[in-house]
């Protein structure tokens, strides 16, 4: 009679196991080690037996985008130029902590926490997440017909403001008003710090609050579930959520900011992340591959003309790039200031 009952309640079980799986695919697809320094400061580095390629673009994209070092080039330990002070008001990182949300064969989410301090202290919250067949980084307009994300950003930013007004109610009217920035900031919002797990997107909004907001009992509206939006999703997000049978290592990102690779001075090895910052607003970061050093940039993108300098204190020989770019390749130069030097480039996404 024991055994009877032990097969009627297993039944149940792995059926559940199997539904939770069916979603997103295998957990723990990357196997991964924590670097730590102290208990402020904790990254993983991510590894695959065979999935090599995605692996090492994960990596090198999380390793120069948070660090600015490759892991096997620090001198005591891997957060030791994220942690340099930058002579900035917020001088100083004292905190960065990572936490993996999501590990499947489909998608690798990432949350990271950091805090920087000098006269006062700013935290902020951010997230990465990676298609796992091929590495590439997903933002959420890759996941939706065009028609399909307006329809939801509309309905992502009227739900928000919405919970937000109700629990405003209790509130005096000069109360309110310290409120309207996070309203503002929801309705401007480019719905980047993402993640998802199982079923559900999870849109956090954290980064709307000022810190001694976030202490407030004001209670975030950050879940939207798969029926929310299922009907606004393209072929790349019916393939993520398991609706369409689609391998995921098929589909390429089409936002920035990505990685790419070439080569630079001396045909050495280059990896490259291009992002946007604000319409014409480019951002970069650049490594020589023997050197594992990221290197930032800041500049322009006008039309397909690319201009980016080098931030660096000490820049470079070359500390210019010109360039042309479009979503797949920059292709360019780089230069001195008055362009006696330059040295060809072609860099690809990676």
């Amino acid at each position: 009679m024991k055994n009877l009952r032990f097969k009627i309640y297993l039944l149940p079980v792995s059926l559940l196991i199997l539904l939770n799986g069916i979603c997103l695919g295998q957990n723990n697809y990357f196997p991964y080690t924590n670097e730590k320094h102290g208990t402020n400061f904790n990254f993983p580095v991510f590894s695959h037996a065979t999935n090599l390629k995605a692996v090492t673009k994960i990596n090198q994209l999380l390793q120069l985008s948070e660090l600015q070092l490759l892991k096997g080039f620090e001198k005591e330990h891997i957060f030791e130029l994220a942690m340099m002070d930058n002579g900035g008001m917020f001088n100083k990182k004292v905190e960065l902590k990572c936490t993996v949300q999501n590990n499947s064969d489909k998608l690798l989410s990432i949350q990271i926490k950091d805090m920087s301090c000098g006269a006062d202290c700013v935290g902020g919250t951010r997230y990465y997440n990676f298609n796992s067949g091929n590495g590439d980084l997903i933002q959420l307009k890759d996941l939706f017909t065009t028609d399909g994300y307006q329809t939801f950003y509309k309905y992502v930013t009227t739900k928000r403001v919405k919970a937000l007004d109700q629990q405003l109610v209790k509130l005096d009217e000069q109360e309110k008003m310290l409120w309207q920035g996070v309203k503002i900031c929801y309705e401007e919002s480019t719905l980047i710090d993402f993640y998802i797990k199982d079923n559900t997107l999870f849109i956090d909004g954290e980064n709307c609050f000022y810190n001694t907001q976030k202490v407030e009992l004001i209670k975030r509206l950050d879940q939207f579930t798969l029926p929310e939006f299922k009907n606004y999703l393209n072929d790349y997000g019916k393939s993520l959520f398991s609706i369409s049978s689609a391998d995921i290592s098929g589909f390429q990102s089409k936002q920035l900011p990505q990685l790419f690779e070439g080569s630079g001075a001396n045909d050495s090895a280059l990896i490259f992340i291009l992002n946007i910052t604000y319409q014409e607003d480019m951002r970069g970061i650049y490594a020589y591959t023997q050197r594992g050093i990221g290197v930032n940039m800041e500049g322009t993108l006008k039309g397909t003309n690319l201009y980016l300098a080098e931030i660096a204190t000490k820049p470079g020989i070359t500390p210019y790039i010109y360039a042309v770019y479009n979503e797949n390749q920059i292709i360019g130069t780089l230069s001195d200031r008055k362009k006696t030097i330059n040295v060809p480039i072609h860099l690809k996404r990676k």
